[in-house]
């Protein structure tokens, strides 16, 4: 996966301090990694055959290297499952190796060590 990409993932998380757990979040967040590499997929950004790798590169690059266990919220959930989701669908590939749409940034909170 490229550089550019791995940036662009970085995009969606959002950091606090503090510690936390959360189950709905988690949830959320695999769905959001889904939705990427759904769009990554669309867009031949891997190959079909690797998808599980891709997944484990892009939960690592959405959730900056912690894994959506430790996602404690959702920004705002419904702009994440009304907009951002759905617009993953058909986002433009040559846009989407570069960012993510505005609707899904900074959408999963995880707290800082």
């Amino acid at each position: 996966m490229s550089t550019r990409i791995t940036r662009a993932l970085a995009l969606v998380a959002f950091v606090m301090g503090g510690a936390a757990c959360a189950k709905p979040a988690e949830v959320a967040c695999n769905d959001t990694v889904t939705a990427l590499v759904d769009a990554f997929e669309r867009c031949g950004f891997f190959d079909p055959a690797d998808r599980v790798t891709a997944e484990e590169e892009i939960e690592e690059g959405a959730t900056l290297g912690r894994g959506c266990r430790n996602i404690v919220r959702i920004r705002d959930e419904d702009e994440l499952r009304r907009a951002c989701l759905p617009e993953l669908d058909t986002y433009p590939c040559a846009t989407l190796q570069e960012e993510i749409p505005a609707s899904c940034r900074g959408q999963l909170v995880f707290y800082r060590d």
